[in-house]
Order: structure tokens, then C-alpha cells, then sequence
């Protein structure tokens, strides 16, 4: 998938913290942003990206700014917990059934637009009760929805197991 790459013009934006991996926390206006610092694959990313948030689902993309030599992507501050690691999740953090019917409405509407998301990864917001997208660097096109219906019932399956293994999951 191709990205056009979307572009700042005039709009200041503030740094407020420093991230790991030369990423950045930022406030556009009044909004709180994450500043990605771009690789030789992130146009794929960005290009996913623009297409699912076409879809209404993931973090929303603002553009891309240049600090010095270097492109940055900017998009939306989503904290929260992800999906990849539970055991990394806050103590106490349970995902819910709530929070897991909607990664599998959000699974549901790639499939359904023949997206296989290779490597899903989500971010629940601290309360459990919102859900978006992140990092969809690895979604690839599939070559109809039956084949998206299979991946994806797979790729959730995969997500699910290791929140029910370390004991993180409403049943």
C-alpha cells in the first residue's frame, strides 16, 4: 500500500516529552499528539493508517512534520494499555468483555474491507472503555473477505490467548 504522505503547513507543534526510540509526546494546538519517528517501512504504515481511520477505527493520523533531516509522523496521544504484552498491563488490569467484543467488532470491519491485520495490536484506555487500533504497519490486503475472515479469526485467537493465559481476561 502507498502513502501519500500528509503534511504540516504552519501549525506549531510544542515537544513536552521525550520517548523512547527517538519518539516524541506532543501538543498540537490543545491536542495531545505521539510523534513517530518515520523508518524506511513506515510509509506502508502511514498508508494503513489513512485507510482504516477512512473506516473509523485506529489512532487518527494529523500528518507529518521535518525536525531537522528527520520525517515524524503525527497522530493521536492514545494512552492506555496494549494488547501485545498483558503482562506488561498495569496491576489490576483486566481486559474486559467490553473491550474485547469491541477489538472484535474493529477485527470484524477489517475483515470485511479484505484487510488482514498482521501483527494487531491495541491500545484499551486505562477505564477499559475504549478501544483503537495502533501500529498497523503489517496489515496486508487480502484477496477476498473470506480469506480476511480466516486470518483474522486466527490473529484474534493469538491476541486473546496470552490475556487468558496470564490470568487477564473477564471470562
Amino acid at each position: 500500500m502507498e502513502a501519500r504522505l500528509p503534511r504540516f503547513l504552519n501549525k506549531e507543534i510544542t515537544i513536552i516529552k521525550d520517548l523512547p526510540r527517538g519518539h516524541f509526546e506532543g501538543l498540537l494546538g490543545d491536542k495531545k499528539v505521539f510523534i513517530k519517528k518515520l523508518r524506511a517501512s513506515s510509509e506502508t504504515e502511514l498508508a494503513w493508517l489513512e485507510k482504516i481511520n477512512s473506516l473509523g477505527l485506529g489512532v487518527e493520523l494529523y500528518g507529518t512534520l521535518k525536525i531537522q533531516d528527520q520525517t515524524y509522523a503525527v497522530m493521536e496521544f492514545f494512552e492506555g494499555v496494549n494488547t501485545q504484552i498483558p503482562m506488561m498491563a498495569p496491576s489490576g488490569f483486566i481486559l474486559t468483555k467490553k473491550a474485547l467484543g469491541e477489538i472484535q467488532r474493529q477485527a470484524a470491519v477489517l475483515a470485511e474491507n479484505q484487510i488482514i491485520p498482521v501483527d494487531l495490536q491495541f491500545q484499551i484506555s486505562l477505564d477499559g472503555q475504549s478501544v483503537k487500533i495502533v501500529d498497523p504497519e503489517l496489515f496486508k490486503q487480502a484477496s477476498s473477505v473470506a480469506e480476511a475472515r480466516a486470518q483474522t479469526l486466527n490473529i484474534f485467537m493469538g491476541l486473546k490467548l496470552p490475556w487468558m493465559m496470564e490470568g487477564k481476561l473477564e471470562l
